[in-house]
């Protein structure tokens, strides 16, 4: 292998490792760290996958012996850490600490990569035992399987990163969704079942009991995710011979999902009718101010019943697209749709007292305490928190999206036209009247929503408490 140049050399300038130097290396190049994290070292090969090992001389034999880690990547979010040595994916950071272990393994005279082989050995020994015992893949394997080759980031045959076919939220959420019917650790008695031989009497059984619980939705997305891994499995060739499961097997999932379809129960979350009425948005309006939401979220609730935008919108809202002057605030909304939300009177009142607040020296109107914006779900997660404690307003359920239902229904209680209370929301026109009639009902939009300010106000004020620093 030859070294980098002269420049980026660890050889040359004695400087340790770092991100940068690993970042700019070319095929061909290994770098080594200094210090007490001697013994590091990163080659990378003709592919350019850059790999980390451990050079160092055995206690028991006094031969020079190396060990590899695993391959680098640059982004500590795209680790990992569990898969076994030699096939992790590792910041510069973790290979620091597996370095630490393999060291004072050394240094109490226990040579690393002899360690490793005889588990290789006893590994490689029990595997064939498993497999004589039962080739075919249970129910909790064929989730695996699905995951680990499908939904989440994995290495490739060629140490290359294999980018999952969800992002790395839904990569959690899929796993955790699928964990709660096979087992995490170990197998359920669902999980344990062969998954050839499973039929949709089992799914249907799985299914039906998170559909008494109530989670309808929840018990729709187990079903999905349970179809999709068979259907990935079905036909897969399995490196250790055959295929995962038969090309012959029908998805058991497609005869469960019809049952529920002629059964007439919905696996789908219904769409929200809550609206809140005068008596209610009299309440609403009074314990606002004094509830345990944060200032962040009382301001964004506020914020969707004068303007009727999403309370996503609301809390990701920068400062330099509000025009006071002009009465408008600049929105790319839902689909990246963009927009000028109009403002009443009392919605400028509002929003100037918001923005003078002298503390708040971020591009956003409302940042949380590290200066970026609150995260939508933490509405729900605070309402869920009340509700707990006894601590949330004593009218029916209500949720944050339900405030702009509430400002669509009141716009048409007070007479608005549909056409202009759709634009109010943002939404899209619809068939041949999105594509011809292309007027935005901007001054309409206006004058409707200082009417519905104004009714507000027949109600109760809306005042805002000026407060210090960020929630």
């Amino acid at each position: 292998m030859k070294s980098v140049n002269n420049s980026m050399s660890n050889n040359s300038t004695k400087k340790p490792l770092s991100a940068r130097l690993i970042n700019v290396m070319k095929p061909g190049d290994q770098i080594k760290d200094v210090g007490e994290n001697a013994g590091l070292n990163v080659s990378c090969n003709k592919s350019g996958v850059k790999t980390f090992f451990y050079r160092y001389r055995s206690p028991n034999q006094n031969l020079v012996k190396r060990v590899t880690l695993g391959v680098y990547v640059p982004e500590v979010r795209n680790e990992i850490l569990d898969a076994p040595l030699g096939k992790k994916m590792l910041g510069l950071s973790s290979a620091r600490q597996i370095l630490t272990g393999l060291k004072a393994e050394r240094k109490a005279g226990i040579c690393p990569v002899e360690r490793l082989n005889d588990e290789s050995i006893k590994r490689g020994n029990e595997q064939k035992v498993n497999e004589k015992r039962d080739a075919r893949l249970t129910m909790k394997q064929v989730v695996e399987v699905y995951l680990t080759q499908k939904v989440e980031d994995h290495l490739g045959s060629n140490g290359k990163i294999i980018i999952g076919s969800r992002k790395l939220k839904g990569q959690k959420e899929t796993r955790r969704t699928l964990e709660n019917v096979v087992g995490k650790s170990s197998p359920t008695g669902f999980g344990s079942l062969i998954a050839e031989e499973i039929g949709h009497t089992e799914i249907k059984k799985v299914i039906s009991l998170i559909v008494d619980k109530g989670t309808n939705v929840q018990a729709g997305n187990v079903l999905r995710e349970l179809k999709l891994a068979y259907s990935f499995c079905i036909g897969k060739f399995n490196p250790k011979g055959g295929f995962y499961l038969p090309e012959d097997i029908i998805n058991p999932c497609i005869q469960v999902k019809e049952y529920f379809k002629e059964q007439g129960t919905k696996l789908t979350s219904n769409p929200g009718r809550r609206t809140l009425n005068d008596k209610e948005l009299v309440d609403i309006l009074k314990w606002l101010p004094q509830s345990k939401f944060t200032q962040i979220s009382i301001d964004a609730l506020v914020l969707v019943l004068l303007t009727g935008v999403r309370s996503g919108e609301a809390v990701i809202a920068e400062k330099l697209n509000f025009d006071l002057d002009k009465g408008t605030w600049f929105v790319l909304g839902k689909n990246g749709v963009e927009r000028y939300v109009q403002l009443s009177d009392q919605a400028i009142k509002y929003i100037k007292s918001i923005l003078e607040n002298k503390n708040n020296t971020t591009i956003y109107l409302l940042p949380s305490k590290n200066g970026v914006p609150q995260k939508q779900k933490k509405l729900s997660e605070q309402a869920w928190v009340m509700r707990r404690d006894g601590d949330m307003l004593n009218i029916p359920r209500w949720a944050a999206h339900d405030l702009r239902r509430t400002v669509r229904t009141q716009l048409s209680r007070l007479g608005c036209p549909s056409p202009v209370g759709e634009a109010v929301l943002g939404h899209s026109k619809k068939g041949m009247e999105g594509v011809y009639d292309l007027h935005e009902y901007e001054n309409e939009c206006s004058i409707w929503l200082q009417k519905l300010s104004d009714h507000y106000d027949t109600l109760g004020t809306i005042e805002r408490k000026f407060y210090e620093g960020f929630e």
